[in-house]
């Protein structure tokens, strides 16, 4: 498999669901899976799994994530697993408003903005579970597993990155581009202006620094289907840069695509999207599995991939000093 092939192949977007509800369940706190599903073909996804805590616990806790999702993948489910949660999703399917309610708990269409899965189709595919297509979907998501771990780690694979403190990093001379006119539902990287340089890529909202990402050897960029870009540095600083949300969107697009080589771009198809009308407290506590983030990212640990956050000690380090430019 090529550094680029990243996006694991999962039969269902219900098998990669029951994989991530049993590691939370198995580890708690210890830190915050999710899966990024494409439902386009209904058969890509991209596991995020992500150590919460302070810096010093940062690395005790991914490694216990990625071994319980290793030996997850080498054992399959426990011999109970699946027939207690048929037996669950078939209680739900009984009840007279499951399709509006808990059924959506089983679904990923309602985080797309689509009709919630009809109460059958989730009930064939839960009768059609085995213990053996869960083991399968857990090794599918494994092999491309995107894990942020703390500075000093020694990886396993290429999709384990390293953190390091923040440089001091300046957009003096950026070139910069406004936001649209509308405001787009997702907004945890909202701001007034994308700004960017050779080396440096942020947002600005008023005179309030935001926080900046760097562009080095070392950036990693999640470029997805639908033509965003999610840009990652060594500090695990994110930065969502939409071609909508822009004016110049898509050039800054093609020229992010230029910078970063292709050996540091990761391909994992569509983003979760939320439905329209959410609000971007709701987005992001949904995204960020409701942390919030107000500490150093030094401090915190590894951020959690597609969340983004406001962050007083971060934007001291890393302030955005490019032209102003408001919302037209």
């Amino acid at each position: 498999m090529s550094r680029r092939s990243v996006a694991a192949a999962a039969t269902s977007s219900l098998l990669g669901r029951l994989v991530m509800d049993w590691l939370r369940h198995q580890q708690g706190a210890a830190y915050s899976p999710s899966s990024d599903y494409t439902r386009l073909d209904g058969t890509t996804a991209i596991t995020s799994l992500v150590a919460d805590g302070p810096l010093a616990k940062g690395a005790e806790a991914a490694w216990t994530a990625y071994s319980a999702f290793t030996t997850f993948a080498e054992n399959g489910p426990p011999a109970n697993y699946v027939a207690d949660y048929r037996d669950q999703a078939e209680r739900y399917a009984q009840e007279v408003h499951a399709p509006l309610g808990e059924l959506s708990r089983l679904s990923d269409e309602l985080v797309h903005g689509l009709a919630c899965t009809p109460a059958e189709q989730i009930s064939a595919e839960t009768a059609a579970l085995t213990p053996d297509s869960i083991r399968q979907c857990a090794a599918d998501m494994l092999r491309t597993a995107v894990v942020q771990v703390p500075n000093a780690t020694d990886p396993p694979a290429w999709s384990l990155l390293r953190y390091t403190a923040p440089d001091q990093t300046s957009l003096v001379g950026a070139h910069a581009v406004r936001r649209r006119k509308y405001r787009n539902v997702e907004r945890w990287s909202s701001g007034e202006e994308l700004a960017y340089s050779e080396s440096v890529v942020g947002l600005r909202q008023g005179h309030v620094a935001a926080q900046a990402v760097t562009l080095d050897q070392h950036t990693v960029m999640l470029a997805y289907a639908d033509g965003s870009r999610s840009l990652i540095d060594l500090v695990g600083r994110q930065l969502l840069v939409r071609p909508t949300a822009w004016d110049q969107g898509t050039d800054v697009i093609a020229w992010l695509d230029q910078v970063v080589p292709p050996e540091r771009t990761v391909s994992p198809g569509v983003r979760w999207l939320l439905p329209a009308g959410s609000a971007p407290e709701a987005l992001r506590s949904a995204i960020a599995n409701g942390r919030t983030v107000s500490k150093s990212p030094i401090e915190v640990g590894p951020i959690h991939l597609d969340a983004w956050a406001w962050s007083t000690e971060s934007t001291r380090r890393s302030p955005i000093s490019a032209g102003h430019c408001r919302v037209r």
